[in-house]
Formats: C-alpha cells, sequence, structure tokens
C-alpha cells in the first residue's frame, strides 16, 4: 500500500512540474488543466497575474487567505484582483508597499486615504488620490506637492494650519475661503441680531 502511495505521489509531483512549466511557458495553457494545484495557481501569479479572474472564477475555493498572501508575496501587484479584501491590502502594505506600481498604489490609496501613511516618498498622484478622497490625509504627507496643497485647502480651508510651508496659491485659496466664511457668520449674526431686535 505503502508502494503504491508512493508511486502515486511521485506521478503528482512530476504532473505538477510538468504543469508549472506549461504555465510558465504559456499562461493560457491554465484554461486547459483540470483542478490545477497550488503550485500551478502560484506560478500563474508570478507569471500571468491577469488570469487571476479565470482562477477565482472557477477555482475560488483554493484562493484561501494563506494562498493570496502566497500570491502578493511572489508579486504583490496581484493586490489588483482582490481589491475588497481588507485584510490583504494590509498585508501588501505591512510587507510589499515598495514593491508595488503607481497604478495599484492609486488604487489602494484612492479606496484607503489612510493607507498614505505607508507612501513616505508618494508621487504627486498618490497624494492626490489620497487628498482628493479625504482631505485631512494632508497632514499625514511629509511633503505635500502644491497642487495636493491647493486641492486639500480647496475643500477644507482650515487644512491650511497642518501644511508645513504651504504653497502660495494654498495660502491664498485659504484667506479667501475663510475670509468669506467669517463675513457670511458676521452677516448671519447681523441678521439675526436685527431680526431679534424688531
Amino acid at each position: 500500500m505503502d508502494i503504491l502511495r508512493s508511486f502515486a505521489d511521485a506521478i503528482t509531483r512530476v504532473l505538477d512540474r510538468f504543469y508549472i512549466s506549461s504555465v510558465r511557458k504559456d499562461p493560457e495553457s491554465i484554461l486547459y488543466m483540470k483542478d490545477p494545484s497550488l503550485n500551478v495557481i502560484l506560478a500563474l501569479s508570478e507569471r500571468a497575474p491577469e488570469f487571476i479572474p479565470y482562477i477565482q472564477g472557477n477555482y475560488a475555493d483554493k484562493l484561501t487567505d494563506d494562498v493570496k498572501q502566497a500570491m502578493v508575496k511572489i508579486n504583490p501587484n496581484v493586490i489588483e484582483w482582490f481589491p475588497d479584501d481588507e485584510k490583504l491590502t494590509f498585508h501588501v502594505l505591512d510587507h510589499y508597499c515598495d514593491k508595488l506600481s503607481e497604478e495599484n498604489t492609486i488604487t489602494i490609496v484612492g479606496k484607503r486615504p489612510e493607507a498614505i501613511s505607508y507612501f513616505p516618498d508618494a508621487s504627486e498622484a498618490i497624494q492626490l488620490a489620497a487628498v482628493t478622497k479625504d482631505p485631512s490625509t494632508i497632514v499625514a504627507i511629509s511633503n505635500p506637492y502644491p497642487n495636493v496643497q491647493v486641492t486639500a485647502v480647496q475643500r477644507d480651508p482650515e487644512l491650511i494650519k497642518s501644511i508645513v510651508d504651504p504653497c502660495e496659491e494654498a495660502r491664498l485659496i485659504s484667506v479667501r475661503k475663510l475670509g468669506k466664511y467669517i463675513t457670511d457668520r458676521r452677516s448671519h449674526r447681523a441678521r439675526n441680531a436685527c431680526s431679534s431686535k424688531r
């Protein structure tokens, strides 16, 4: 019995190597495999992650948390195909954020602006993605680009206080908006005072 089991295991390993080699040479070969092993799926995530939706659609039960973590260890940019998996996203941020493409970083920060703190040297596009979603995240950006400052201050002029050495345009917008707010409040109080005297 042990001999048969050993023989079956040896055949499985040989087939697994063959399938992995096949996927590395031609990723479309995954379409013709019946029940690919986890090693084949991992090889696919390295060679051709664009086939992950096929795996999700046909073998979703194989995509456990451990498998997805192994996939992002091989290629952190596979996070693109798991946009709503919070646990996996923060695993990638904690361990592989420096290996993410700018496009995937923008996607993550656009959905979770607080993630900007993982990217101290973020590009202007990444900073804008965060501040556009939540202007208050500008406080987590150590050196925001002028356009990012302007975007934040346009939405919340009080944020000018949180920006170290704000650009001239951001200052002017803040003064204009805060000045208008102060003028509006004074007018409102004056109107209320006049109506209460009647």
